[in-house]
């Protein structure tokens, strides 16, 4: 927090389903008129250390490598790599209103 507004945050779950022994972050955000200031790496940092603290070996996140905000550089920084990769493709079949629902 500064000055009455969230600056950054950092959401981080103790475990993910599928290994217990893992942590994950994520969100990980910082306001835009606070970036390029070392938020989003102290914010990652404490994180860590807090996961170590817990006795949680392992961390993952998810990012979007095509991101404008440099996030996947940050976390390449703090020694984080890619272990896996998606490519997600989308196609409007129908422009136009939103269908889905409605109100009485």
């Amino acid at each position: 927090m500064a000055d009455g507004e969230m600056a950054g945050v950092c959401i981080c779950r103790p475990h993910v389903p599928e290994d217990e022994a893992m942590g994950s972050v994520g969100p990980l955000g910082v306001r835009l008129s606070w970036r390029n200031q070392g938020l989003g790496l102290a914010l990652l940092r404490y994180a860590f250390s807090e996961f170590y603290r817990r006795s949680t070996p392992r961390v993952s996140l998810m990012v979007d490598a095509g991101s404008l905000t440099g996030a996947a550089k940050l976390y390449e920084r703090v020694g984080m790599r890619v272990v896996r990769s998606t490519i997600l493709f989308e196609k409007e079949l129908r422009p136009g209103k939103e269908l889905g629902t409605s109100k009485i």
